[in-house]
């Protein structure tokens, strides 16, 4: 899908407070297609209750790269890097790299709305930051980043932003060498985000899902089915316990025109039989208004008035046919890999 200019066309209005002016888009049918799933997601207009959020780190970290000491990022670290958060004149927030090097940050384990997206880095603006990555740049111009995909939650960058290198960040912190935070309080010494004035600072954020590979294939999946009760979307297993589903899967919303879930680009219907997985242990659900950040991979909070007693995460929806299938490729690639380690090992002993 191409990629052109246009002068005055605000598709990003339907997020922002924006003033027209010419930036890259995809061709307006598109664009606006792909920004109102998004709308939908973030901002869902229907009456049907869906809880979502953004899936675990996909990229596998080092235990030590969740350390708060500075020395971890020294040059050549590949669990994170140093720099410093600015904002370019295209009200993008990017991260200039203590190397010299630029970047568009992209959150991978954090959701806020746009607009407290841009208050809380907004603060940081000028400040050191630290961030966390599995070393793992993002192509932009691929087919796994590019403006179509439905991992973007926010709209993509590419409508946004001019600087075309971006890296991905699991976790995005301030650098607490050169920042006061107290953790028992919650108080820093930055000064207060001044009010934010026209278009609204762009931060991205992108969730990969977290679908059936062959790491987590032993996880637990389960059959069942997707039901509503008083406008909550719940899904009641083969064995009879009902649950109140957390989707991490990817672009996920109720239809209400098909009365079907959307969810990693596909429509999943009422009362047909799935796979679903990996879940997550069972835990009761607590509302937290005062802390919002408690959950920060959060999309849509479960609704108050669901049964938030017995819930689950659901990283993946499948056909039981696909499942089985995957699985079986899954579980003959670690037969394989097994048999070969084994081999080897034979080999070096003789």
């Amino acid at each position: 899908m191409n990629i052109y200019h246009a002068n005055g066309l605000c598709l990003a209005a339907l997020f922002f407070t924006v003033s027209c002016q010419s930036i890259a888009v995809l061709p307006p049918a598109a664009a606006n297609e792909v920004l109102a799933e998004i709308a939908q997601v973030t901002n869902p207009k229907s009456k049907i209750h869906v809880a979502t959020s953004i899936s675990s780190i996909p990229v596998e970290l080092n235990a030590i790269g969740f350390e708060w000491e500075e020395y971890r990022c020294g040059e050549g670290s590949i669990e994170c890097e140093l720099g410093t958060l600015k904002l370019g004149n295209d009200h993008c927030f990017y991260v200039e790299l203590d190397n010299g090097v630029k970047v568009l940050p992209v959150l991978i384990s954090e959701y806020l709305p746009p607009d407290k997206l841009a208050v809380k880095y907004t603060r940081w603006l000028g400040r050191k930051v630290m961030g966390y990555y599995g070393n793992q740049a993002i192509d932009l111009k691929s087919t796994v980043y590019n403006t179509t995909n439905i991992g973007w939650v926010t709209p993509p960058p590419q409508l946004e932003c001019k600087l075309s290198q971006a890296h991905q960040y699991a976790r995005l912190i301030l650098n607490d060498k050169y920042t006061k935070f107290d953790p028992l309080t919650g108080q820093d010494n930055l000064k207060p985000s001044p009010p934010i004035v026209g278009k609204l600072p762009y931060m991205g954020v992108f969730n990969y899902g977290d679908g059936l590979d062959s790491n987590n294939i032993k996880d637990a999946f389960k059959e069942g089915s997707l039901l509503i009760e008083k406008d909550c979307l719940y899904i009641r297993f083969k064995d009879g316990n009902a649950v109140l589903p957390i989707f991490e899967t990817q672009r996920t919303f109720w239809q209400e025109a098909k009365n079907t879930l959307r969810a990693s680009g596909k429509d999943w219907h009422l009362e047909t039989n799935y796979v679903f997985g990996p879940l997550s242990d069972v835990f009761p659900y607590t509302f937290n208004p005062t802390h919002p950040t408690a959950r920060p991979k959060e999309i849509v909070s479960a609704h108050p008035s669901c049964n938030t007693q017995q819930v689950r995460s659901v990283g993946g929806i499948y056909e039981p046919a696909e499942f089985k299938q995957k699985k079986a490729a899954y579980m003959a690639e670690e037969k394989a890999e097994v048999a070969t380690t084994k081999a080897e090992k034979g080999n070096r002993q003789k």
